[in-house]
């Protein structure tokens, strides 16, 4: 857990910095196909993967890992 965690901090989102356009069409799909398995692109909106962990605070400190990341962030999913 503590792993995947560390790989979303390592990334920053741009697009949330403000001036920049979302991702349409090919160049979309091109970066879907770049993720690891798993993820959904919903409605050339967003995107959703499902995650699961052995026991529920497992759970508890991804989705604190993942809060304290958007919150750095100001990206709110």
């Amino acid at each position: 857990m503590t792993e995947t965690c560390n790989q979303l901090a390592s990334h920053e989102c741009i697009p949330c910095k403000g001036d920049v356009p979302p991702l349409v069409g090919d160049d979309l799909q091109e970066h879907l196909r770049g993720l690891d398995h798993g993820w959904l692109l919903v409605k050339e909106h967003h995107l959703e993967k499902e995650f699961t962990f052995p026991d529920f605070q497992t759970a508890l400190d991804f989705t604190n890992c993942v809060g304290a990341i958007a919150e750095e962030q100001m990206h709110h999913p």
